[in-house]
């Protein structure tokens, strides 16, 4: 730890530290598990993890019961999610808000939502699938490639992103409305339906998008 208070981070992450962070954000898992996502032997995951416990990027969480002896889990810190959102963040906040104070929220919330429409159509062809799971499928990846983490479930006839991981972490505690940024993109990626969105904001801050891709979306102003 530096005098200012932050940890100090001894080089960046490798391909495979960043890999192992990547899975650590959509929950705890143990070295064995670790091992069998990364194609690794136990050893050299352990010898990452030592390295990334180092730098206070990962800790040990607990343990897990397994057929021979508990297995110890491993979890983010709350450092973590701060230095993987990278320093785009806090420039981006401070732009966020110098917007506010001189436009309003509610213009503010209209260039965000008109951003995620922009980038929605310059990746468009990225969604070209047919059945509705795959389309869904393909807008959580193009999601996952700017640095989210979303899976994809089906329940009642409608799809649920839920996000282990905001890419804008970082701007969302702050300000709320760049979740319009993401929803747009969703709607505009898709070209159909009706994409709600449910995001945590408070504590822990997790993406949720509920779509229903038989509704009308509503217009936007």
């Amino acid at each position: 730890m530096d005098n200012t208070g932050k940890v100090a981070i001894a080089g960046q992450p490798g391909p495979t530290k960043l890999r192992i962070l990547a899975l650590l954000r959509r929950g705890s898992l143990t070295v064995p598990e670790l091992a069998s996502a990364l194609d690794l032997t136990s050893n050299a995951v352990r010898m990452h993890l030592a390295t990334l416990e180092r730098d206070r990027l990962v800790t040990p969480q607990g343990q897990r019961p397994t057929a021979r002896r508990p297995a110890t889990t491993y979890a983010l810190t709350p450092f973590a999610d701060q230095f993987l959102a990278k320093p785009y963040a806090a420039v981006l906040s401070a732009l966020l808000q110098k917007v506010k104070e001189r436009h309003g929220e509610s213009e503010l919330t209209d260039l965000l939502w008109e951003t995620g429409q922009q980038l929605g159509r310059e990746r468009a062809t990225c969604v070209s699938a047919t059945s509705d799971r795959a389309r869904v499928d393909s807008v959580a990846e193009v999601i996952n490639e700017l640095g989210g983490v979303l899976e994809v479930e089906e329940q009642n006839g409608q799809f649920i992103l839920t996000g282990y991981s905001c890419p804008l972490v970082a701007v969302v505690a702050v300000h709320g409305q760049a979740c319009a940024l993401t929803q747009a993109l969703i709607e505009t990626l898709l070209g159909q339906g009706k994409v709600q969105e449910c995001c945590d904001r408070h504590g822990e801050i997790r993406c949720r998008f509920v779509i229903d891709l038989k509704a009308s979306a509503p217009a936007q102003d």
